[in-house]
Parts: structure tokens; sequence; C-alpha cells
């Protein structure tokens, strides 16, 4: 088992459009925007996707052929906790396979730009499968900045041993 030196601080975690706080957060308030959800996509089916960072509510916003939602979490970290370890993941439903869309600020007002990260991406190989999952992955890399993305990587259902 390979062990991570946390100790030094580094930049790979600036946030561009945002303030120079490293360890801040890009958030304003603990909601996320899910776009492009399938028509047929509702509240029961995103309600367990999220069932690991205490989503308070989802308001579902439906059109024609594309929804969208706004998911209301109990805090800001549970926000951006879900956004790092959900954003672009597969979701399979009704025989369909598409990735979760989610965003800080609501695409519908234009008046704000999504953060952009400048930071490289981090591979992290050789964890134990049994005690690393993504959430202790976030825990352990969070405090040196805000993440966009948290994941352990696999492949056909197989842990494939890092995570980005």
């Amino acid at each position: 088992m390979t062990t991570l030196d946390f100790t030094k601080k580094s930049s790979f975690s600036k946030m561009q459009n945002q303030p120079d706080s490293i360890i801040g957060s890009y958030f304003n308030e603990p909601k996320l925007y899910v776009t492009d959800l399938q028509y047929t996509f509702g509240v029961e089916d995103l309600k367990p996707l999220f069932k690991d960072v205490e989503l308070l509510s989802v308001e579902l916003r439906n059109a024609p052929t594309k929804s969208s939602a706004v998911l209301t979490f109990a805090t800001i970290d549970h926000a951006e906790k879900a956004f790092a370890i959900y954003n672009n993941s597969k979701i399979e439903t009704y025989h369909t396979k598409t990735y979760l869309k989610l965003f800080i600020y609501d695409p519908a007002n234009v008046t704000h730009n999504e953060p952009m990260s400048d930071a490289f991406i981090l591979q992290v190989k050789q964890l134990d499968i049994k005690s690393t999952t993504n959430f202790t992955l976030y825990d352990a890399f969070r405090k040196f900045g805000p993440l966009f993305s948290c994941r352990m990587q696999y492949q056909e259902n197989k842990f494939k041993g890092y995570a980005l």
C-alpha cells in the first residue's frame, strides 16, 4: 500500500474566475443544477444517486425533450462533494446511458461563469479497494483546495487500481 504525503501545499486546485484562496469554496449556496436530463427522468431517479451526500430536495424543470433540475443539499460541503464525485458520471435508466451534467451556477442565469480549473489531473495509484471510496479520496484531498473531480476508476465494473 502506498503512503501519500499531504504535508506540502500545492497550487493544483487554484480555480480561475475565483478568489486566490486555495482552500476556499467556489460555491455560494448548497445547490447544484442538472441539465440535459431525459424527459422520463424523475425525482425518484435522482434521489438515490445522491443518498450519501444529504440531498434535501429536488426541483424538476420539465421540458418537452430534455429536463433540468435544481438539487438542494444540507450544506455547501455536501454540494461540493456531490459535484466532485458525481459530475459527468454515467447513469443508466430506461435502457439508455447518459452522463450527469452538474453545474454550480444556474445555467439559465448568464450572469455567472462556471469556475474553471487550471489544475493538473492527479492520478493516485495502488489504492486498496477494501478501504478506499470516492468519499475517502475526497476527504483526503479537499483540504488542499476545491476539487472538480474525485473518482475511483472502473472498467467494465472492475476497479482499475487508481483514481483521478
